[in-house]
């Protein structure tokens, strides 16, 4: 009985165990090999007989009455058995393993890859970013409008803050006052490129800023919520001015900011942990569209409902991480992949929105990447391999079709069509370079073994074999049955001599 019982613990313990310890993407074939390693097993010693023994010709035919003879009666207990221990393993992993299936995601972020979508000073500034956009977009900071004031220099020292959409560069910003009296701002300014300007304003005033787009229709406002430490959280509201109607309210939003183009359009950029929703809207044609997904034109009635189900329903959950470029031309789809327990990768795919063309798909490889976006059509991914190492930046221009290196050691330009291979080569020089030894700049990439993917699964099979063996151990018995002494009827004697 003792025998059964081990039996029974260990059939439900392994398929526990296997769960709880796969890496997420290994669940389903850790799944599958488990249930069906009995008929593995079977085949097995049926293989080893064949190459250990004597050729028997009735072997696959008595293998194979015996296979039908057994499966019924084991089938039941087995799925049984199976059922039970995935049950368990799936809840030990969800309480033992936060975050590490995908009815989790979005998983925790090990410091996330990506920075987050609302600019932000740096901390101890003093200053908060508020507005980008265009010279004469109607911006209001306070109760002033910005560009029909004279602006007067305070005489404080400038400021070098980063851009508002490219928080890796720094620019020099100005400090100014605009008005008199109730109606007086202050605030920090710099024409970052040709008619862009990006404002700051102190956080310790609490000032709200807003504008109207191109032809005064709607107007948005930047308002502000609780203070902490030196940084306000806020978010946009987009009111229609001729009726006072509120068309979007982001305030449930971690980050939200209206920016205007200089069509006249006006984008709304919203961000939710790390997953970017950018909205274009083109006040003339009262329409909205889902720049991001290239999506058709809404009446513009229905922004603030599609801004709700973005927020809802902000992505697949394996695509917890997008990031849109400023300019919304292009899409990077970051998925989170976990390459062992609890280390997780994020792949990245570019897309160019207008065409729906992929420029490059890292997706199902070991590259780890960050994602900015230096200029107009431009996006810089600084990699990384998770398996072989190597670190490589490089800067993808869609409107010249090319790439280049920008890490150590630089390269030229080169045909987009290339850069896959152009990575692969620009990683092994690096990994040889910061590592032992040395290694040609052209040598070819290494390629994995064709049976690399199934490593892993292999292990599995493999301790489910010695735990296998090992039940099977404990099940015979260690000591022979007790057997019962001869006796002999009393008066009776035993003639052990031959007989002649």
């Amino acid at each position: 009985m003792t025998n059964i019982w081990v039996q029974l613990v260990l059939g439900i313990a392994v398929p526990a165990l296997l769960i709880l310890s796969a890496p997420t993407r290994w669940l389903g074939r850790t799944a599958v090999l488990w249930l069906i390693f009995p008929v593995i097993f079977y085949i097995g010693m049926i293989l080893w007989e064949v190459f250990t023994r004597p050729w028997n010709p009735d072997l696959l035919k008595n293998a194979f009455y015996g296979f039908m003879i057994i499966s019924p009666l084991a089938i039941v207990p087995w799925m049984l058995a199976c059922v039970i221990g995935f049950a368990i393993g799936f809840g030990l992993r969800r309480l033992l393993r936060p975050g590490s299936g995908k009815s989790a995601l979005p998983v925790p972020l090990p410091p996330a890859p990506i920075p987050p979508p609302a600019p932000i000073a740096p901390a101890g500034s003093g200053w908060r970013s508020v507005h980008l956009g265009f010279a004469n977009d109607g911006l209001k900071i306070g109760a002033c409008e910005v560009w029909t004031h004279a602006w007067r220099a305070t005489g404080e020292p400038s400021l070098h803050l980063p851009h508002p959409a490219h928080p890796s560069q720094t620019h020099r910003y100005d400090i100014y006052e605009v008005g008199d009296g109730l109606q007086k701002a202050r605030f920090a300014a710099g024409e970052l490129s040709n008619g862009v300007w990006g404002f700051y304003v102190a956080v310790a005033e609490r000032v709200e800023v807003g504008g109207v787009s191109a032809d005064g229709s709607l107007r948005y406002e930047h308002r502000l919520g609780d203070s902490s430490a030196d940084t306000l959280t806020g978010w946009v509201v987009l009111i229609d001015v001729a009726t006072g109607q509120v068309l979007a309210d982001c305030a449930a939003w971690p980050s939200s900011r209206i920016t205007g183009n200089a069509d006249g359009s006006l984008f709304l950029l919203l961000g939710l942990n790390g997953f970017e929703t950018l909205f274009r809207i083109d006040p003339a044609a009262r329409t909205f569209r889902d720049q991001g997904m290239a999506g058709p034109d809404q009446p513009l009635s229905q922004l603030s409902a599609a801004v709700e189900q973005a927020r809802r329903a902000p992505g697949p959950l394996e695509l917890p991480y997008r990031r849109i470029s400023p300019d919304g031309t292009i899409r990077v789809d970051l998925a989170a992949v976990e390459w062992r327990n609890s280390q997780w990768v994020h792949t990245p795919r570019v897309i160019e929105i207008a065409s729906g063309r992929v420029v490059l798909d890292l997706w199902n490889t070991d590259w780890d990447a960050t994602v900015e976006f230096p200029g107009s059509r431009r996006v810089r991914l600084d990699l990384r391999r998770f398996h072989e190492g190597g670190s490589v930046s490089a800067e993808l221009d869609l409107a010249r079709g090319t790439y280049r290196i920008v890490s150590d050691p630089a390269g030229p330009e080169a045909p987009l069509a290339g850069i896959a291979q152009g990575l692969e080569n620009a990683a092994r020089i690096a990994a040889a370079n910061s590592g032992a030894g040395w290694i040609s700049r052209y040598a070819a990439p290494i390629k994995p073994h064709p049976l690399a993917a199934w490593r892993a699964a292999l292990l599995i099979l493999a301790g489910a074999i010695v735990a296998i063996g090992g039940a099977t151990y404990l099940s015979i018995p260690s000591t022979p049955p007790e057997r019962t002494p001869l006796s002999t009827v009393p008066g009776m004697k035993l003639d052990l001599q031959p007989s002649r």
